[in-house]
């Protein structure tokens, strides 16, 4: 009963932020529309209010979406505006705002089609997780390689799945990958798993401790202290995962940008990041 319920309430979730998100796009068209109309004004107005105006614009598409508006540019397409969100999602505009849409959009590449929409959502997703220091994450990295293909894994404690992917670490390592965790407790910020968390991204020796509480194992106070730079790395990994949407641990990230939900075998895994 309790399963059921959880689905339900997650299922209740998900449906809210889609039709939040679908009911929003009514209101960025004429957003968009000002945003271009500002445009076009600015070439007969100063350009110091043009720039003031378009702040202005992208404010307001910000508390309509949810989520900051990062770029309005051209897209592939004639008439047609790209609106990449800060989380990652694409919009697509008509140039006089009278028509948005959410969709894929393909584009025809060396005698195929080519999903455009999905290559740049990516690349955005991409530069998001390369920006993290490296130090912020627990990595595991092959011993016998100086350029093995980099996946972020979000990660939590309590996972059966994540339990299991780190146990076949060593097959990872033998494909010429290399994880790197990111912190994500699932029952949100200062829970059990959280404050687990923050213990292994916190120790001396984090990756023995990561290990351990991932089994179950029962961390001393001593052997760990708690700073601000390392709570403060699982807080910004929790955020980043609630930003771009995930659904549940593990999830990857691939080189490309590409996410992939749940545990994959290594092979699996090195031939997604092939293709």
């Amino acid at each position: 009963m309790l399963n059921t319920t959880r689905e339900v309430e997650l299922h209740m979730t998900h449906s809210c932020k889609e039709a939040q998100f679908k009911l929003s796009l009514a209101s960025i068209v004429a957003i968009v529309a000002m945003i271009f109309a500002t445009s076009t004004s600015a070439e007969t107005s100063s350009d110091a209010q043009g720039v003031s105006s378009d702040k202005d614009a992208m404010k307001e598409i910000a508390k309509v979406l949810g989520s900051p508006t990062k770029e309005v540019s051209d897209s592939p397409m004639n008439n047609l505006k790209t609106v990449e969100l800060d989380n990652g999602r694409i919009v697509y505009t008509t140039t006089d705002g009278e028509y948005a849409f959410v969709g894929d959009l393909y584009g025809w590449n060396d005698e195929k089609f080519v999903n455009l929409t999905v290559r740049q959502k990516n690349q955005a997703l991409l530069a998001m997780f390369q920006s993290l220091p490296a130090a912020s994450s627990i990595n595991y990295s092959p011993v016998e390689t100086t350029e093995p293909d980099v996946v972020y894994v979000f990660t939590d404690v309590d996972c059966g799945y994540c339990r299991l992917l780190h146990e076949h670490m060593p097959e990872y390592h033998a494909n010429n990958i290399e994880i790197r965790y990111l912190a994500y407790p699932r029952a949100g910020i200062g829970s059990k798993a959280f404050n687990k968390l923050v213990s292994a991204w916190c120790a001396d020796d984090r990756h023995d401790v990561l290990a351990r509480v991932k089994n179950g194992t029962a961390v001393n106070a001593e052997e760990y202290t708690v700073a601000d730079d390392c709570s403060k790395s699982v807080e910004e990994h929790y955020e980043l995962g609630q930003k771009i949407e995930i659904t549940g641990t593990p999830t990857n990230v691939l080189p490309n940008g590409k996410v992939i939900p749940g545990f994959t075998q290594a092979d699996q895994l090195k031939t997604l990041i092939d293709s």
